[in-house]
């Protein structure tokens, strides 16, 4: 249930109309990549998809994080916990519906605040998500942005990315110049952790 028509950075002004697009963009190829390379006669299934999507993000975000025009971008890796912020906001994403976010996600959200503690949230009841909403294939349409609470209710959806957005590989795609505000600490190295029994579950959905 969306409740209002404020864009993201219009009710946060770290979450910025590019920084977001560019995420966005990132989630859609790494998911076009992967699935073009899947040999679906030779056995390969959406379950496959979504673990090998699932390590390529956690890889890419945090090769991205911090370097030069990707100031903005931080993450955070305690054992096989990983979250990521933009300019100080703490975000998750998952494959779903937006209109509809699964309750599970909603928890781990929050739970997830935790990996946080120098960052300040001004209302921990409504938490940002990045949605990518993909077909039956598994293929990405879009991906939107919002926020959400605990009863499911969501509010300042915008489109950050849509599949035909996607020109070529991301690589190409010029960096965003950092905000001023809230400058992000040095990420630590690479790690890729296998997903969670509920990445799992969602993946396969």
């Amino acid at each position: 249930m969306a409740n209002s028509d404020k864009k993201p950075w219009e009710e946060d002004v770290r979450l910025g109309q590019q920084p977001l697009s560019v995420v966005g963009r990132l989630l859609l190829s790494i998911r076009r990549d992967v699935s073009a390379r899947q040999q679906r006669e030779q056995g390969d299934s959406k379950w496959g998809l979504g673990c090998c999507t699932h390590e390529r993000y956690k890889y890419q975000v945090t090769q991205l994080a911090g370097t030069p025009g990707y100031e903005w971008l931080s993450v955070v890796h305690v054992g096989q916990e990983f979250a990521f912020a933009i300019n100080g906001c703490p975000m998750r994403q998952f494959k779903g519906d937006s209109e509809e976010p699964p309750t599970r996600q909603l928890e781990r959200a929050r739970e997830q605040l935790s990996l946080f503690p120098t960052l300040a949230v001004e209302d921990p009841t409504w938490l940002w998500f990045l949605v990518v909403e993909t077909d039956i294939h598994g293929l990405g349409i879009r991906v939107v942005v919002e926020q959400a609470n605990a009863d499911g209710d969501t509010r300042y959806r915008w489109v950050a990315a849509r599949a035909s957005d996607l020109t070529g590989d991301f690589g190409s795609m010029p960096p965003v110049a950092p905000a001023p505000i809230h400058p992000m600490t040095d990420s630590p190295p690479p790690i890729v952790e296998p997903l969670t029994n509920t990445e799992i579950e969602e993946e396969l959905k």
